[in-house]
């Protein structure tokens, strides 16, 4: 979906964000490798997951995903 549709989402569902604070947010999870972005000409920024599983070990405190 796009950065727009998913605020839309979230704005719908939760609390009043401003689009820059999600576009933000969506940024640090592509530059943590979780999620990837692709231009649309119909509807801008893209966003995709690049994983299908993250496992969190809280407890030794390591990550372990599995990409598509």
């Amino acid at each position: 979906m796009s950065s727009k549709q998913a605020h839309e989402i979230y704005q719908r569902k939760f609390e009043t964000y401003r689009r820059e604070s999600i576009y933000k947010s969506l940024e640090t999870l592509v530059s943590a490798n979780l999620l990837e972005k692709a231009y649309d000409e119909d509807d801008g920024l893209r966003y995709s997951a690049r994983i299908t599983q993250l496992q969190l070990n809280l407890e030794d405190m390591e990550v372990e995903s599995v990409a598509e």
